[in-house]
């Protein structure tokens, strides 16, 4: 299976998000997780009670799960995936 596109993942942000603000927040989103590029950086961070302090811990590890992969590879797909935004976001 293809890696999708990030104008395939931007397609989807628009589809499921019609506000700017929503919009906004994913992009935002997929420049932090640039900013976590290492998997256990990430790991180490999850100690961090601010960090994605709305987020259970659970849930970060069960949406690997989900997909039908270890944590640590699900994170290195997310900041490849990922880390274009930072131009449009300004980091």
């Amino acid at each position: 299976m293809a890696s999708p596109t990030r104008a395939d993942a931007l397609a989807l942000l628009h589809e499921w998000n019609e506000g700017v603000s929503l919009r906004n927040h994913g992009l935002l989103v997929e420049a932090g997780v640039r900013g976590y590029a290492a998997p256990a950086n990430v790991r180490k961070r999850m100690k961090d009670k601010a960090f994605a302090r709305a987020v259970p811990r659970e849930m970060l590890l069960a949406g690997a799960e989900e997909l039908g992969l270890d944590f640590d590879e699900h994170v290195e797909r997310m900041v490849r995936y990922l880390s274009v935004v930072a131009p449009e976001v300004g980091l």
